[in-house]
């Protein structure tokens, strides 16, 4: 359908998946989401899927429709501007979950981002962290300065740092070379 709507969960959990789209690449939803229920089947978290105007009608999926694109930024933050959750799971629609996800690691990151008070935590280790940390095994930290320190791979994010990176004239990759200079200032730290 192509009717201009947003639903939403009225009792937002913590976190939430965006993967944040649009209709033009609207076809990537269906195989996003069968390999999403496929190899994650015990996922938790409520999936947001973020448009133009066209509805996400995969089961499990809420609509944020944010309307005409102007700029890549401009519509990622009216996505995350509807959402009432302090942490994203981001995950970019072409992102495709190849082999089943250990929900109980994931869970395990997910604790550890919030004990490190972390702005971001990636979940790709590509490229690797800068230094390791002794106290988190599996988590590293990307020190200030490093390229891709907010790169747009599968990572949580705290909302509120995630909005304030974003520059509305941007586009997605501008985003993670330019956001990831303004990063380098941010108090809470990036990891991978």
């Amino acid at each position: 359908g192509n009717r201009c709507v947003e639903t939403q969960n009225p009792t937002m959990p913590d976190t939430v998946i965006l993967v944040p789209s649009c209709d033009r690449y609207r076809d990537l939803w269906r195989p996003f989401m069968a390999l999403l229920r496929r190899n994650w089947p015990d996922c938790s978290y409520p999936v947001y899927v973020g448009s133009n105007r066209a509805v996400c009608d995969e089961p499990g999926t809420h609509t944020l429709a944010v309307g005409d694109d102007t700029t890549w930024t401009r519509g990622f933050r009216a996505m995350i501007d509807r959402l009432d959750a302090p942490v994203v799971l981001l995950l970019l629609e072409d992102f495709f979950f190849r082999a089943p996800v250990n929900t109980a690691r994931v869970e395990g990151l997910r604790k550890d981002f919030e004990r490190l008070q972390a702005a971001y935590l990636r979940l790709i280790p590509e490229p690797p962290p800068d230094l390791k940390l002794a106290r988190f095994p599996e988590v590293g930290e990307i020190a200030p300065g490093a390229p891709y320190r907010t790169s747009l791979q599968a990572a949580f994010w705290r909302v509120e740092d995630l909005r304030a990176l974003l520059r509305d004239e941007e586009n997605v990759w501008q985003m993670e070379v330019l956001g990831s200079r303004r990063s380098d200032g941010f108090d809470r730290g990036f990891y991978c």
